[in-house]
């Protein structure tokens, strides 16, 4: 029987422990049970630290009784994606050269969870090479995530353990990484919330030398509701003693507004994006809901933005940074390979590097001054702005991903 505090939101579990509703202890065990009882069907959770987290849940109640309170999120439980360092709990990245890697440290953003009173009990599964473009979780290390909805379909990826496990209320919360929609496609396909934070909000530390990661990948929440992407996200942003990139104040959320208050834009393509029917039918029916409340919606895509520019750009940055997200003296024959699969040929990922080498602005800066260019001037009408956040609903699982050795 699934216990009472499963699929309740964080909000609701930070205050039921606080008003003394529920012990820590009662709430990470019947999380803990749940997993053993769920987890084998999803292969969500890779690498579990039960042990650590009943001691932890035990020390919270204690606090508790003590009137210490820890931080925001008090006891709450939590997973991250196994691509963040966590002291004393395996780190693989999905990859067999790191399967035994256990940190001596945190990560920024584990530190964070840490600082806030978080009991980390488990980290989730990733495609190997995690910024290479997957959009399943699969690797020669833990094998495949499945779909909690239909365990034949993708669960997506990157984070498509985060989201599987948050879906199956495994985990009331969990973090992790979006450089081209990590968080966003897996959340979509799990029936999950995601945030994708602007970038460099939230402090993440490369581990390796490509230091533009920060300027590709941002770190985020997956929950169930609003309310908790809000709550964690305050709890993660804001720059970090570890990186002295991130910004020094985190901007203040504007005063909630009416809804006929304001200006939606919207489109289902960019302007030229192959989507599925279901995509559009969905971003359509959004778009007269809104009507029908009152805002200003207009159906329109940015101007002067070059789709096929803007995706070979990213694929550019995609294959730089992904140099970044591993530990130095990582062979990098074998992140290469990965692409090669992963990534269009018609977008030369693979020549990043070395167009970063010769000509650093006009290879990098220029394009990407453009593009962001027409997308602030576009924002600067919008209170508001609609992309879709994947071009299709959840797909039956691919053999993809593991045809490199890693």
């Amino acid at each position: 029987m699934t216990s009472e505090w499963i699929f309740r939101s964080v909000t609701e579990l930070e205050d039921a422990i606080r008003s003394r509703q529920v012990s820590v202890v009662e709430v990470v065990d019947a999380h803990l049970h749940h997993i053993e009882q769920y987890n084998p069907l999803l292969n969500a959770i890779v690498t579990l630290d039960a042990d650590r987290a009943r001691d932890l849940a035990q020390k919270a109640d204690e606090a508790l009784a003590r009137g210490e309170v820890w931080g925001p999120l008090h006891g709450v439980p939590v997973t991250v994606e196994d691509i963040f360092e966590t002291r004393g709990m395996r780190t693989t990245w999905g990859m067999k050269a790191f399967a035994d890697y256990v940190p001596d440290h945190d990560s920024p953003v584990v530190a964070r969870l840490r600082e806030a009173g978080a009991i980390i009990i488990g980290k989730t599964n990733v495609p190997a090479v995690t910024l290479a473009g997957d959009y399943q979780s699969v690797n020669r290390v833990f094998g495949r995530t499945n779909n909690p909805w239909d365990l034949g379909r993708t669960a997506g990826g990157s984070s498509g353990g985060e989201a599987a496990a948050v879906a199956a209320g495994l985990s009331p919360l969990g973090i992790g990484s979006d450089a081209g929609g990590s968080l966003r496609q897996p959340a979509h396909v799990c029936g999950v919330m995601a945030l994708k934070p602007t970038n460099e909000i939230v402090t993440f530390e490369p581990t390796g030398t490509g230091r533009i990661l920060n300027h590709v990948v941002s770190v985020g929440p997956i929950t169930r509701s609003v309310a908790d992407l809000r709550l964690c996200l305050g709890v993660l942003a804001g720059a970090h003693i570890r990186s002295w990139e991130g910004p020094l104040h985190v901007p203040v959320a504007p005063a909630p507004r009416q809804l006929p208050d304001l200006r939606f834009a919207w489109t289902d393509d960019l302007g030229g994006m192959p989507v599925t029917a279901e995509t559009r039918a969905g971003m359509g029916s959004l778009a007269r809901r809104l009507a029908q409340a009152g805002c200003v919606v207009e159906r329109c895509s940015p101007p002067e933005l070059d789709v096929e520019q803007a995706r070979r750009l990213q694929a550019q940055f995609v294959g730089y940074a992904s140099l970044g997200m591993l530990p130095a003296g990582y062979p990098q024959r074998v992140i290469w390979r990965a692409l090669s699969y992963l990534v269009p040929s018609r977008y030369p990922c693979c020549a990043a590097p070395r167009l970063a080498r010769e000509e650093p602005r006009r290879a990098w800066w220029t394009p990407l001054i453009n593009v962001t260019r027409s997308w602030r001037c576009w924002n600067g009408f919008w209170n508001t702005t609609m992309p879709g956040c994947a071009r299709c609903l959840r797909f039956r699982r691919l053999n993809t991903g593991v045809r490199y050795k890693n």
